[in-house]
């Protein structure tokens, strides 16, 4: 199945689309991506021709892009920041003018296609639009339940979709990823990351048994991803197949020995149990070498070593980590979000008095 990208303008849609184009184009020299969202209600809210859904699709993912910016822009918790956007948008003409295209528009979600009805699902609930998407559960169960919907739509549904719908989801994308195209490795791993909301997924053994033939042509990032993800199941829930995947998958890593991306590295703390792992002899020696971890990865390494690592032990690594999180503190104008984020895991600290006393300091500033 090969669909067009949503907001990719044919024909018909290349007008809303340009002027959607206009307003990235204008905010990327004005330097306003803060306020691009509004940039893309005003254009949607003012454009006079007609609207279709592939239209509103394509309008929600560039309004998602930009919820997403603000999460990349954001050193440390970026919540007040999107609060204010999905007020900016909710409270916006735009934003009435797209539910009233969604529910009230000439091309019925009834009627859509399994392609666009799923697209439009996964849209508003990654954009935190929960009422509509709410509002549409019962066109997108409906369907689900006809049995007709391939792989890659589900896929959209079920990860996005609140933890109680995920048991009616569960058989139908098992059953479609193990009769249906194969999947790709990208939405094994999608499917994979719900896991730990749904104990004893059926999702979970079929994911189990496609990578597990696979391993071996996986990229390490891939590898160091799939480790992630069976590595947050709580302890006990995960069954045998997915234990024997996560200890083949740390096997290929080390045996590889390949650079990993900061983000891979402390995603696979979750599968180390203690220093004595392996695995942890590549990651400790790979992230000794990092010079730009985020203060969120800081203090996770950090929680981690408070854990698994005896007393006065890892101090180079302990030491390093510390003070790059004086550095982070001490850069530029001080951000409440940072200090708030760093003080929330004061545990993680409290043992290194200078990472304390530059906490405190940077704090003192803010007032």
């Amino acid at each position: 199945h090969h669909f067009p990208a949503a907001g990719v303008a044919t024909a018909g849609t290349m007008s809303l689309a340009k002027s959607l184009e206009k307003v990235q184009q204008a905010a990327s020299k004005s330097k306003g991506g803060n306020q691009l969202h509004l940039g893309f209600l005003k254009a949607f809210s003012e454009y006079g021709g007609k609207i279709t859904l592939e239209d509103s699709i394509g309008f929600l993912t560039q309004l998602r892009k930009t919820r997403d910016a603000i999460v990349q822009r954001q050193k440390g918790p970026a919540g007040a920041q999107l609060q204010r956007w999905s007020q900016d948008c909710t409270e916006h003409k735009g934003f009435t003018k797209l539910r009233k295209n969604l529910f009230e528009g000439e091309e019925k979600l009834e009627d859509a296609s399994n392609f666009k009805l799923s697209r439009v699902y996964n849209n508003l609930l990654r954009n935190n639009f929960r009422g509509e998407a709410e509002q549409i559960w019962p066109i997108v169960s409906k369907r689900v339940a006809s049995g007709n919907m391939v792989t890659s739509e589900l896929l959209g549904i079920w990860s996005v979709a609140p933890k109680e719908n995920l048991p009616f989801l569960d058989n139908r994308l098992a059953k479609a990823m193990r009769e249906g195209d194969a999947p790709k490795t990208w939405q094994l791993l999608s499917a994979l990351a719900r896991a730990k909301d749904l104990p004893q997924s059926k999702v979970w053994q079929a994911c189990a048994n496609i990578i597990g033939s696979r391993l071996r042509d996986l990229s390490s990032g891939d590898l160091a991803a799939l480790v992630t993800q069976v590595g947050r199941l709580p302890a006990g829930e995960a069954d045998r197949s997915l234990d024997a995947m996560k200890r083949q998958a740390k096997e290929e890593l080390v045996k590889r020995g390949g650079e990993l991306e900061s983000s891979d590295l402390v995603g696979t703390l979750a599968a180390i149990e203690s220093t004595e792992d392996e695995l942890w002899g590549l990651v400790r020696k790979q992230l000794l070498a990092k010079n730009n971890l985020e203060a969120e990865e800081v203090l996770a390494i950090l929680g981690f070593l408070s854990r698994v690592s005896e007393k006065g032990g890892e101090q180079a690594l302990k030491g390093k980590l510390v003070e790059r999180l004086r550095q982070l503190l001490g850069q530029g104008v001080p951000q409440p979000e940072l200090v708030a984020s760093i003080a929330r895991k004061l545990d993680v600290i409290a043992s290194s008095y200078p990472a304390c006393q530059t906490l405190l300091n940077t704090a003192v500033k803010l007032r």
